[in-house]
């Protein structure tokens, strides 16, 4: 995926917030039976102060995804496109000098709510 930062586009003086445009695609495949696809379009905002950042944003996903099984017993052929469309994420995130930890919730059609860390370099 590829994010790009916006503020500095913006010559917002003195406002503590960051603006931000994402585009991320994901491809996956096994073998000649699974194919899928997803797209996610991104608007975020933060605002960091110290060691926290608080951060969210709408997106929007498109995605599918094909089964083809051609077995002794039969064939099994299918595609599915997802239901979600939007979504909107809201998060905090803690910077420990070289850990990130990270709590986050996306609102959609099927919400969800991670917990994660990543290293800081």
């Amino acid at each position: 995926g590829f994010r790009h930062n916006l503020t500095q586009y913006l010559k917002l003086k003195n406002v503590p917030l960051d603006f931000a445009a994402g585009i991320y695609y994901q491809h996956f495949e096994l073998g000649n039976i699974i194919t899928a696809n997803a797209i996610l379009l991104s608007a975020q905002a933060s605002w960091k102060t110290g060691v926290l950042t608080l951060y969210g944003g709408p997106g929007f996903e498109f995605s599918s995804m094909n089964v083809e099984y051609k077995g002794s017993s039969g064939n099994v052929s299918t595609s599915v496109s997802a239901a979600n469309k939007m979504r909107f994420t809201v998060g905090a995130a803690v910077t420990l000098v070289f850990f990130r930890l990270y709590a986050d919730y996306n609102l959609s059609s099927q919400s969800t709510f991670a917990l994660g860390f990543s290293f800081v370099f």
